[in-house]
């Protein structure tokens, strides 16, 4: 075996072991139980040049983090308990490949988490199998980047082994958001890449994800991971899966033409009608809606009138993103629909009465609302501002980490009513406003230093971390889009230069980049890895050797 195989066969007899000494799986190992664990496994002749400082210090970020249990609310009018009487035997293939993909990527107790809100959420949605016409409405919150997306992904695999066949995850207003989940969904879900040719198509294309690791489980997807491969009106002219057979996923964004498209094909497929209103909807498929962002263009955002005894006008006309999810759910027999999102305060404050003839009930979450706290290493905005202690909310104080950095050379000065200088705090010609530092078209020092922090950050993760890994940095100082693209021009031209400097030389520029690098990294990261390492109450990371940091950076 190569040096890398055989850590990761290391690694996973570590976890193996690890799991056997711990019966809760809420709580977490300690710090000694990780390192005794470790020199047993490598006691063995075979792994002794197995790297033991890296070896604990992964395990530790596996086996070291706890996931509080998630709180419930929900009533069961009209829902029959079924999953408890059916968990022996389901077949749980999409989950199982599913949960093989987290183990390798998030500690144990994350998984955990995942596994037991997912199958809460299943449970308080009905039973696929459920003869006759039922409908649920649930929201699910969760902090800001803790895990959103790896929920819903792990309720769809479990609700498509279930028997739920038709999923549509809305995901938000852009085409980037919706590739970025497709994305997502693709690995942890479908287990190909759903390039343009195989939409609609049975042809071969490349796994990726869970599929690398079962690529014999198979799904249908009507929309592809490509910026244009939302449910267009040509590919639903083109579109021939009929539901039913396969689970089926659309990932679409709310989008008013994008829905209609996906409203025409589904009303192209109903094969049954109500007696009473004449609406026709599709019959014995199970339809699960996953609503991402549900506070973003799902609200109805025309007030809806109510009488003195609160019924409401039944002619209201919804906003139309409203109308088109709601049309969408009325045309199906079996539905369920969750909401999932960080701020619940709009969908929360949905009218419990809201319904209209031609639509019915509007958006609110009736059946349940779940909250997922965040586990123990998640980093928010509280703990990166911390918060002051307040006896009346009930607050504890809770010390602020030292990451933030306050610049100084984004306007000439620091009035409200300056106008000049790259971002200045008020721009008086807002859309035709130049970002210029001290005259010149360039970003000023404090933005490119941070640049030169992500590319350091890069550099440490693919020194930890081996495999390819996403990496992203969020520049976001201006709302006009104009002013956008001036600052995107001058941010990827200040990439390029340190890029260029990085492969070719600096020239007879001074200093050298890897020796900006290098200060960077004496004067900034490893004081502040300190004093992070202070706060936790834990032992700091040794610093980089130089030859590795400098050949690496």
């Amino acid at each position: 075996m190569t040096d890398e195989s055989t850590f990761k066969t290391v690694l996973g007899m570590c976890q193996i072991m690890l799991r056997q000494k711990s019966d809760d799986k809420i709580s977490f190992l300690s710090g000694a139980d990780i390192r005794l664990a470790v020199e047993d496994i490598l006691a063995l002749p075979t792994f002794a040049g197995v790297d033991k400082d890296r070896l604990i210090a992964e395990l530790e970020e596996r086996f070291t983090v706890y996931a509080p249990l998630h709180q419930t609310l929900g009533q069961n009018d009209d829902h029959m308990p079924w999953l408890p009487q059916k968990l022996g035997s389901l077949t749980w293939r999409y989950w199982d490949r599913y949960r093989l993909f987290l183990e390798d990527r998030l500690p144990g107790a994350a998984v955990e988490s995942v596994d037991r809100v997912a199958n809460d959420v299943l449970a308080r949605l009905e039973d696929p199998d459920r003869s006759g016409m039922w409908d649920r409405r649930g929201l699910v919150m969760g902090h800001i980047q803790s895990g959103k997306t790896a929920n819903f992904c792990g309720l769809i695999c479990k609700a498509a082994d279930a028997g739920y066949k038709v999923i549509i995850v809305l995901s938000g207003i852009h085409n980037s958001l919706r590739s970025q989940t497709q994305i997502r969904l693709d690995e942890g879900f479908l287990g190909f890449m759903s390039e343009p040719r195989a939409v609609g198509q049975n042809q071969t294309f490349k796994r990726a994800g869970v599929g690398l690791i079962d690529g014999l489980i198979h799904a249908n997807a009507g929309t592809n991971r490509t910026e244009r491969g939302d449910f267009s009106t040509q590919v639903a002219d083109q579109f021939g899966i009929h539901p039913g057979g396969l689970p089926l996923i659309f990932v679409v964004k709310k989008n008013a033409t994008v829905l209609k498209n996906l409203l025409g094909w589904i009303r192209s497929c109903a094969d049954a009608s109500d007696e009473t209103s004449g609406r026709r909807f599709i019959s014995n498929v199970p339809l699960l809606v996953v609503d991402d962002e549900a506070d973003l263009a799902s609200i109805d955002t025309r007030q809806q009138e109510f009488d003195e005894f609160g019924t409401p006008d039944l002619e209201h006309h919804p906003a139309r993103i409203n109308g088109l999810i709601r049309q969408i759910l009325r045309s199906f027999e079996k539905v369920s629909y969750v909401g999932y999102t960080a701020t619940p305060f709009a969908n929360i404050f949905i009218h419990d009465r809201g319904h209209t003839r031609e639509l019915g009930d509007d958006l609110f979450p009736r059946s349940f609302i779940v909250n997922i706290p965040p586990p123990s290493n998640y980093v928010g905005p509280a703990r990166t501002f911390g918060i002051s202690a307040n006896d009346e909310a009930g607050l504890e104080e809770t010390p602020s980490l030292p990451l933030v950095r306050v610049v100084t050379d984004h306007a000439e000065s620091d009035a409200l009513d300056e106008e000049n200088g790259w971002m200045p705090p008020k721009l008086v010609r807002r859309t035709a406003h130049r970002p210029l530092y001290d005259g010149n078209d360039c970003i000023p020092p404090s933005l490119r230093e941070a640049i030169l922090a992500f590319v350091v950050t890069v550099a440490v993760r693919r020194l930890r971390e081996p495999g390819p890994h996403h990496n992203s940095m969020l520049v976001h100082v201006v709302r006009y889009t104009n002013v956008q693209q001036l600052v995107a021009e001058q941010v990827g031209k200040a990439l390029r230069e340190i890029a260029q400097r990085l492969q070719n030389g600096d020239g007879d520029r001074t200093p050298s980049i890897v020796a900006e690098l290098h200060d960077f990294w004496i004067r900034d990261f490893i004081p502040t890895n300190r004093q992070c390492q202070q706060l936790a109450g834990e032992r700091a990371a040794p610093e980089l050797p130089p030859g590795k940091r400098s050949a690496r950076v």
